[in-house]
């Protein structure tokens, strides 16, 4: 084999192994005159200079390394983070400003005022000493002087406490300690009396109402007072354009729980005055009332529970105290009826409406209503005297109303399945239809007799008009072909003539403030369920006869005062009603598909459906849809109310 060594690698491994000769050694590198020139630096040898600087006489330094700058420290970002932080928060405010200030020249539509700032002048007004303070943004957006401020507040308790009664005078009627203490609750106040005042002031205030709802929300603030404020913002809360956009039921849960978070359904603690544990308990008891309408007209289980231990122990609880309100006898008759409904509620949900014994379960569950109310009217006939305001007289009617009402409810939905699974030709579905019109009749001359001559009909909350309209929307359906032949010939009649009477009643201006108040909405409504199911009766319509025959026992009403139904400003009611009726474009049919106002046997009596029939039929058009409106008095200011 030949070997692969040859002699002159030994060498050259040999050199390389040697040690280098220690000459000069060169930078590394262009200086720093040469590389601001960007050309090659070429170094002079055994010299520490480059051929270019030495020719210029220039001093030749060599390029370091840069000097970095030190990581900062876990101090040094948190401080520059919390600058930032600040930075951002100062320009939201700034932004949020701009914000208010566009958003209150909107509303007020460029008026400005004229003799000083409403805001300067609520604070010299209100502050007594307080110093400087910020007072609630609906004062400067609406132009509220402090004139403007206490008529909102008598307008409130004079006529819309009275129909709610959640506040109580002597903790809340004094606008100058609550636009300090609760903003909140004092802007949900001025602008539910704006309703009632002025419609470009309702406007502009119903704004700020939602602005403040949103920020009590985001804020976390939880209080009595900021409960109250949300119950009285979904109680009176604006008619929308569609069913779907209603929030009333988000305030409404808002203000059930905080008041479960504040223990407002145990009892108050020694430690309050006597006047704020019942302001506590009324407020609880507001909460179970609201909960319990809001689960029947929604049909959802309610929030609250049937064992609730404040409504249960509330029978007694308006005699409680001396400082108890005047209307606090309507508000346990109230938590008492609604006790009773929501026990129907809870069995209907458990399984007793099976379809064999639900007939039977209905007219028991409609029997314990009745001796509910008996026994309120007697404690009412004891309470009241010849010599008590109107108002009280006004608000048993309203009692008795809500009977008649959710007597009705449940009756409804006896009927609804007898009609479905059984001939309604037996006995006890004959009681059933016999009695459902009964009181549908009851709750319909309750409120043309007993609450339309009182001038506070117009003030009620909308769930009022809910309350007849729904009465008289079952009454007409009754009309229907399929249905007819149950009842007798005169009674065709005397629901056609019941009917046109509260449409006018309804439709009038001493209860519509304009055409999309709710009475006005559910008195259009009716008009077209006329037409529909009653329309060859209503030619034989005689608006000068009585209400007609009626085969049924008639409850026993107690007349306010002897005074028609028609609004004194027409000179006859079947002109009135006839217009409304005669009219070729009532609404359009978008609301007769479902519910209530179907067509097959198979149709819903219930509550929800009508409702969502109204909204979606009536409220989500600009005009009347054609109906001729009866004329609101020339020097009103709320033809466009909302």
């Amino acid at each position: 084999m030949h070997s692969s060594f040859r002699p002159n690698d030994s060498a050259t491994h040999n050199a390389d192994n040697l040690p280098r000769s220690a000459g000069p050694r060169k930078l590394s590198g262009a200086c720093v005159h040469c590389k601001s020139l960007k050309v090659r630096c070429e170094w002079l040898p055994s010299a520490k200079i480059c051929k270019r600087c030495d020719a210029g006489n220039f001093e030749c330094l060599p390029r370091t390394r840069k000097k970095r700058k030190p990581a900062p420290t876990h101090e040094d970002l948190q401080e520059k983070a919390h600058q930032q932080d600040r930075k951002i928060e100062a320009l939201l405010v700034q932004w949020d400003q701009l914000q208010m200030s566009s958003k209150m020249a909107r509303i007020m539509g460029g008026d400005k005022p004229q003799n000083g700032s409403p805001e300067l002048a609520a604070i010299s007004y209100f502050s007594r000493g307080r110093g400087a303070a910020s007072v609630p943004p609906i004062v400067t957006g609406c132009g509220l002087y402090p004139t403007d401020i206490l008529e909102l507040f008598n307008i409130y308790f004079e006529h819309v406490n009275p129909h709610f009664c959640l506040l109580d005078p002597g903790l809340h009627a004094d606008p100058s300690q609550l636009i300090w203490s609760s903003p909140f609750l004092f802007t949900i106040i001025c602008a539910t009396a704006a309703r009632i005042k002025d419609v470009k002031l309702c406007r502009r205030a119903r704004a700020f109402a939602r602005d403040a709802a949103g920020t009590a929300l985001t804020d976390g603030t939880i209080g009595v007072d900021i409960c109250q404020a949300y119950l009285i913002f979904s109680v009176y809360a604006p008619t929308e354009r569609k069913w779907i956009e209603d929030r009333s039921w988000l305030f409404m849960g808002v203000a059930v729980r905080m008041a479960m978070q504040l223990q407002l359904n145990q009892p108050p603690h020694v430690a309050y005055t006597e006047r704020e544990r019942l302001n506590r308990t009324r407020t609880w008891l507001c909460c179970y009332c609201v909960d319990a309408f809001h689960s029947i007209q929604f049909g959802k289980v309610p929030m609250l529970s049937l064992d609730d231990y404040m409504a249960r122990s509330s029978r007694d609880w308006y005699r409680s105290s001396s400082l108890n309100g005047p209307f606090d006898v309507y508000l346990s008759g109230c938590v008492q009826l609604l006790a009773r409904m929501i026990e129907w509620k809870e069995n209907q949900c458990t399984g007793q409406q099976n379809k064999h014994g639900f007939v039977a379960f209905t007219l028991r569950a409609q029997e314990t209503i009745t001796k509910e109310m008996d026994y309120w009217n007697a404690i009412l006939e004891r309470t009241l005297d010849k010599n008590v305001p109107s108002i009280h007289n006004y608000r048993a009617g309203h009692l008795r109303m809500n009977s008649a009402y959710l007597r009705l409810v449940i009756l409804a939905s006896g009927f609804q399945c007898a009609q479905k699974h059984f001939s309604l030709d037996t006995t006890h579905n004959r009681e059933i239809l016999q009695l459902s019109a009964s009181a549908a009749r009851e709750v319909i001359q309750i409120a043309i007799d007993s609450s339309f001559p009182y001038p506070y009909l117009r003030y009620a909350m909308d769930s009022h008009f809910l309350f007849i309209s729904f009465a008289a929307a079952f009454l007409v359906n009754l009309l229907r072909p399929p249905l007819r032949p149950l009842l007798p010939s005169p009674t065709h009649c005397s629901i056609v003539r019941l009917v046109s009477q509260l449409v006018a009643v309804l439709g009038s201006p001493q209860i519509a403030m304009c055409q999309r108040h709710a009475p006005a909405l559910h008195s259009r409504f009716l008009v077209k369920l006329l037409r529909e199911h009653g329309g060859s009766l209503l030619e034989e319509y005689d608006a000068g006869a009585a209400y007609g025959e009626w085969p049924w026992p008639s409850p026993d009403i107690n007349t306010a005062r002897d005074i028609s139904p028609i609004p004194s400003d027409s000179s006859n009611g079947s002109d009135e009603v006839d217009d409304l009726v005669s009219s070729r474009q009532a609404y359009g049919a978008s609301g007769l598909d479902t519910g209530v106002v179907g067509t097959g046997m198979g149709m819903e009596f219930s509550l929800n459906q009508y409702l969502q029939a109204v909204f979606d039929g009536t409220s989500g058009q600009q005009d009347c849809g054609g109906v001729e409106w009866p004329q609101m008095p020339s020097n009103s200011n709320v033809n466009q109310y909302y």
